[in-house]
């Protein structure tokens, strides 16, 4: 019954606008903000006392989390510019602690996460991304990522009874790309073939080639009480640098931006 229930609520988002899906988190993000603040003002003096440090105390039955980044840095694909701004991530996960020692300063974190990353390209006349040498009505690329952080994470307030407190983390990571797509949106006066009954065109390409399917780079964040800046610096290439040279020449030796700067709320 559960899976049925995860499926098809899963079977619902990939149907959602990308619009819808923002809305839809920006949601949650207040939710959580607002559930984790409720929390907090229940405490009592009594039991805060016997729940020093609660927020890493969550290690054995998890932390759950939902951000919302942006892509920055430099645009170095001059054949496929990223939009700032209108290139971003969405990102859910869980993290867990463990104790070092019997101090309560330092802790080492994992975190297991689910995240939705998307570029959208810049449409002009010197565009010539592969198989779109042309300006359409919009275009990205996007990919589904299942990933893998391991961190160090620094209490600032050692000495608080608060539930939540001050933190700095600092990590890598590394993830697997299961699915990346090129998105494009054609209206129909510029479509080949003039269509009627239809006034866009949604072009879909899967299982790209030209993208690497593993990802790594650094971490960190500023932990504010539930809330939490992140940002993270991806390391690796987002394209395969290798792939068909005797077709693309040097296309793919540039790179997308590769910094992503966000908000995430503890749920």
């Amino acid at each position: 019954m559960e899976e049925e229930l995860i499926s098809n609520v899963w079977y619902k988002m990939r149907e959602m606008d990308i619009k819808k899906i923002y809305i839809f988190s920006f949601l949650l993000l207040i939710c959580g903000a607002l559930n984790a603040q409720a929390q907090q003002s229940d405490e009592t003096e009594d039991n805060v006392g016997k729940k020093s440090f609660s927020r890493e105390a969550l290690s054995e039955k998890g932390q759950g989390y939902l951000g919302l980044g942006f892509v920055l840095g430099a645009n170095d694909f001059t054949n496929g510019e990223a939009i700032s701004g209108a290139s971003n991530e969405i990102i859910m996960g869980n993290r867990s602690f463990i104790d070092l020692g019997e101090q309560n300063l330092v802790k080492l974190g994992f975190d297991s996460y689910y995240r939705f990353t998307q570029y959208r390209i810049k449409q002009d006349s010197l565009k010539s991304f592969p198989f779109v040498n042309q300006e359409v009505d919009k275009e990205r690329l996007s990919s589904h990522s299942l990933g893998l952080e391991v961190f160090g994470r620094i209490r600032f307030d050692n000495k608080s009874k608060k539930k939540q407190g001050y933190t700095l983390d600092l990590g890598v990571y590394g993830e697997w790309n299961f699915a990346n797509r090129h998105i494009i949106w054609t209206k129909a006066a510029e479509q080949d073939l003039y269509d009627l009954d239809s006034k866009k065109q949604k072009t879909v390409n899967k299982g790209l080639k030209y993208m690497n399917r593993w990802e790594y780079g650094l971490s960190g964040r500023i932990g504010i009480k539930n809330f939490a800046i992140y940002g993270n610096y991806r390391m690796s290439s987002l394209f395969n640098k290798d792939h068909n040279r005797a077709l693309h020449g040097e296309l793919f030796d540039n790179d997308m931006p590769n910094i992503i700067v966000g908000i995430q709320v503890d749920m």
